[in-house]
């Protein structure tokens, strides 16, 4: 026997697997009717791009204002301009938009991925997929993680609930003065970040847990069991050791303080997720389960972790005490350990070679004793963290306060939910338990039960769908909206139910037992896992003879000036003062960016800024308070000269012409407001009130969900307005001026016709021929016919006498790319012969002018007409006698009769009054020197008077007062 060996690209394999969980995606969709998405739906886009909307790349409703959708939106052309559109009355007519950033947005929300609330809509909490580069003026530096805001709802702003009721508007103008993004002629107000922790860098999702506790920690520290303010804790990923993590934020330090020194922070060693550079990964609690799904992108697949599961394994903050310069005192001779020396003095006495005060000099003299204590490859910096454990050291960013804990927590419960999406992106949750997930390549959004099976699969018809939300006013989900955001065409839209669900909608069912994953050798992820089940007592630091016990963490207060106290820098920081400090007694030693004791924010103003930017820490200047600085990114677009106003309190921009606004950000007003509609309107509101600068736009919406839009996305440019208008037209089956009927036909047929064409048959000699090349693609053609007296009387206004059915195409405004033959019945009126057959007429109905237009070229034959066009919504056959054609002619011989005599006696009425003005004028100038008036004007029309006067005796002589 001869056996084949084949061999396998992995690459082939990932494809075919890809293509088989493809395909089984589609035999699984449809089978439920997900009530969300309904049998039939229409995609509504309510904002893109423009204004305000940069790229969308999450979207919740703020939980104390249900009809407020607030979308992260990151600017990757201007750092400054990362934050949060906020969308008023969304999806409807009232909709208005304002923008919520910090003035510091390039820090607290560069680049922001995720967003989520607490569940009372007290704070909002970011999640931004960033390095820190301070818009690329400098290298990473990795101090990023979650960014918590206070965005209570008050009367005129966002800020903190304050105690027994009330809020106190914590939102700012450019200029530090109080704002309200409400308000006419509001530019721009900003918010003020409430707290951040900075051990997470590019972060893919956040999301919080509201049943969430921390207990009292593992770490060997003074404080213990110390009470914790609850509802702060939120799960999160960082994007650079692809790790989940778990912030608990504690209390919150509030605007204008740096007090980072009450957090909880767990980082999962063994939950690995693979971030793909920018597509988020976003993440959904179930509270009730207490699950927490994760959407792990660049790992193609969806986890479930067991939320209050895991446990402590060791201190995350383990370089010991000899690895910090300000503990570590000692000195060796190269790099032998055996004998060390209490300084460089000691040992230089018993050390041949060139000494050095730093771990790059030669291995041969005296250098200090940390150098050889390999301490790097403890830290996780830049390479892999290289503890014995292989768990690695981390640097406590934030603080190094005992309240300030930092733990690494392994054994943790999770399975793999789902492998079927190539790119999961977005994630929610229904209130029964339906689990909605986005897959950014394709751009479907395929609907899971808790167990895992697919119950429907929605295609938007374009890739980079991000955030999911879902809208529900009740705890079913028929309740429920689903709302999404498209990161590559920059929209925010809403799937409108068409035709809900007809059969009854059984509740999911709930969850099936996790299949735990990392608990086979043969899974890569077992290693870790075990390791963290089994943790030992003491890890080893490598190339090192010490061991780090599992609670210990650097005595900081051994080695750290104003340990345990809050963080304040001075405003001085990032002022120039040696020159005040030479001439001023007493401070003469002082240089660059010291603060004098006793100083205060106001001393250092008068101070120019500091120059060196090499020897600045970006962090530290944006906490002693700038907003502007030649260090910093500038807060001013276009070319803008950035002013501080004081220290903390804000800046304003000098603008070059013509650009205006609080940050030059606007051109001069250059497209007209665009005119309402009948059947719907443009959002925001004020497009139909205000002129609009070049790249805004409005999006038109549909007054109900009984309409579809087409078109309506108006872009303004230099030459005016650009995009097509928006268009409402009635569904199928749906009649009326607001499209508030809905009609049952008395005959449907529908076909599935490709591009070869086809026919749809509705009777006998009614039916649609499409021709080859008609369709670009495969589409469902419904052909219906409704009874003329069924349908409203505004539908059927026309000219003459209806005498068939009203016909219905859909999809509604179908342009076929060559025309297409229609044939279908009338009843011929009494008063008809075959003579006058010229007087039938195909009507189709416009939406655009909401009216019956004539199609020109039918053919009659016997009791059938047939007519050819490239689009058809709806149509039908009008009888309009010649008598009435007679009449029409007469009348409109008689009106351009009348219109004619109407002129001529116009004509005489303005001669007549003209004479008699000149009668009376003559009259007036002669008095009784009649005579002398007369000589007079004999002379002025003489043709020499005119010659030799000119024009100056002209007109004096027909003026009273030159004449006396």
């Amino acid at each position: 026997m001869v056996k084949s060996m084949v061999s396998l690209d992995p690459r082939r394999v990932t494809s075919l697997l890809f293509i088989l969980s493809t395909i089984l995606l589609r035999l699984s969709a449809d089978a439920t009717c997900v009530p969300p998405l309904g049998s039939s739906r229409t995609i509504v886009t309510v904002a893109g791009g423009g204004k305000g909307l940069a790229i969308p790349r999450d979207i919740q409703f703020h939980p104390a204002r249900p009809n407020e959708l607030w979308v992260a939106s990151a600017d990757s052309e201007d750092k400054t301009s990362s934050g949060v559109l906020v969308i008023e009355n969304a999806g409807t007519k009232d909709q208005r938009v304002f923008t919520v950033r910090d003035r510091v947005a390039y820090h607290y929300m560069d680049n922001i991925a995720s967003l989520a609330f607490d569940k009372e809509g007290k704070v909002l909490f970011t999640c931004q997929e960033s390095e820190n580069r301070y818009a690329d003026l400098q290298g990473p530096n990795y101090f990023q993680g979650p960014s918590a805001f206070e965005v209570w709802p008050c009367n005129q702003g966002y800020g903190k609930e304050k105690e027994g009721g009330g809020c106190e508007n914590q939102m700012v103008s450019h200029d530090g003065l109080p704002c309200d993004p409400r308000a006419d002629g509001t530019d721009q107000c900003f918010v003020i970040h409430s707290d951040m922790l900075h051990e997470s860098p590019l972060c893919t999702g956040i999301a919080h847990d509201s049943r969430a506790s921390t207990g009292p920690t593992r770490l060997d520290v003074p404080v213990q069991n110390r009470s914790r303010v609850p509802g702060n804790i939120v799960w999160y990923v960082d994007g650079v050791r692809g790790k989940l993590m778990r912030f608990d934020m504690d209390s919150l330090h509030g605007v204008k303080v740096m007090d980072h020194r009450f957090a909880n922070i767990r980082r999962y060693v063994d939950v690995d997720i693979t971030r793909r550079a920018g597509v988020p990964g976003h993440m959904v609690v179930d509270v009730d389960a207490r699950h927490l799904y994760v959407a792990d992108t660049g790992g193609k697949r969806v986890l479930r972790v067991m939320a209050d599961s895991g446990h402590f394994v060791r201190g995350a903050m383990c370089v010991p005490d000899e690895c910090y310069w300000n503990h570590n005192k000692r000195w060796s001779c190269g790099t032998n350990r055996s004998t060390t020396y209490d300084n460089k003095t000691h040992c230089e006495q018993f050390c041949e070679g060139k000494s050095g005060d730093d771990c790059g000099s030669a291995t041969t003299g005296c250098r200090p004793d940390l150098c050889n204590m390999n301490c790097e490859a403890g830290w996780c910096r830049g390479g892999p963290c290289a503890m014995e454990d292989g768990l690695g050291c981390y640097t406590t960013f934030t603080e190094t306060s005992d309240t300030f804990e930092y733990e690494l927590w392994g054994c943790t419960d999770f399975e793999v939910f789902t492998t079927l999406l190539k790119s999961p992106s977005g994630i929610a949750l229904s209130p029964q338990g339906r689990l909605f997930i986005s897959d950014y390549d394709t751009g479907r959004i395929v609907v899971f039960d808790r167990a895992g099976n697919v119950l429907s699969d929605l295609s938007t018809g374009s890739a980079g769908v991000t955030g999911l939300e879902l809208q529900c006013s009740s705890g079913q989900d028929s309740s429920c909206r689903l709302w999404f955001v498209n990161a590559i065409s920059r929209e925010v839209s809403y799937v409108q139910v068409d035709s809900a669900c007809v059969e009854a909608s059984l509740p999911p069912p709930a969850p099936a037992q996790l299949q735990l994953a990392c608990t086979s050798p043969e899974e890569s992820c077992w290693g870790t896992r075990n390791e963290t089940c089994y943790a030992k007592d003491l890890v080893g630091i490598p190339g090192s003879a010490r061991r780090v016990d599992r609670g210990q963490r650097p005595a900081f207060g051994e080695h750290m000036a104003n340990y345990n106290e809050r963080m304040v820098i001075f405003h001085s920081y990032g002022k120039n003062c040696s020159s005040l400090f030479a001439r001023t007694p007493g401070l003469e030693g002082l240089g660059v960016g010291q603060n004098p004791k006793n100083w205060t924010d106001v001393d250092a103003e008068v101070c120019p800024d500091r120059l060196d930017c090499e020897n600045i820490n970006r962090d530290l200047l944006v906490m002693a308070g700038f907003f502007c600085h030649p260090c910093l990114p500038n807060p001013c677009s276009n070319g803008g000269t950035c002013l501080n106003t004081g220290a903390r309190k804000g800046f304003t921009c000098s603008c070059p012409s013509p650009r205006v606004g609080d940050k030059c950000q606007h051109l001069p007003a250059s497209c007209p407001a665009l005119a309402q509609q009948a059947m719907g309107s443009y959002i925001p509101a004020n497009c139909h009130r205000e002129r609009k600068e070049i790249g805004e736009k409005c999006l038109f919406l549909c007054d109900n969900e009984f309409m579809r839009l087409t078109g309506g996305v108006r872009t303004c440019s230099q030459s005016g307005w650009e995009g097509e208008e928006g268009v409402c037209s009635c569904l199928p089956r749906r009649f009326g001026s607001k499209c508030q009927t809905s009609l049952k036909p008395i005959h449907a047929s529908s076909a599935v016709v490709s591009s070869a064409g086809g026919k749809v048959s509705l009777r006998d000699h009614e039916w649609i021929v499409i021709p080859p090349n008609a369709l670009p693609s495969q589409q469902t053609i419904q052909l219906e016919a409704f009874a003329v007296d069924s349908v409203p009387a505004e539908d059927r206004t026309t000219t003459g006498n209806l005498c068939s059915p009203i016909f219905e195409l859909s999809p509604h405004r179908m342009r076929f790319l060559t025309p297409v033959t229609l044939n279908f019945t009338f009843t011929p009126p009494p008063e008809m012969s075959e003579g006058n057959q010229q007087d039938l007429h195909v009507l189709f109905f416009d939406d655009v002018t909401k009216t019956w237009m004539e199609q020109p070229g039918p053919v009659v034959q016997g009791s059938t007409i047939s007519v050819q066009s490239d689009h058809f919504s709806r149509w039908v056959v009008s009888y309009t006698p010649a008598e009435h054609h007679e009449l029409t002619e007469k009348s409109k011989r008689i009106s351009a009769a009348a219109w004619v005599g109407f002129g001529f006696l116009i004509a005489f009425v303005v001669l007549s009054l003209t004479a008699l003005g000149i009668f009376w004028r003559r009259r007036a100038q002669g008095g009784e020197g009649g005579k002398e008036a007369e000589e007079h004007k004999a002379k002025e029309r003489s043709p020499a008077s005119i010659s030799n006067e000119g024009d100056v005796e002209i007109g004096d002589s027909f003026s009273p007062v030159a004449r006396q």
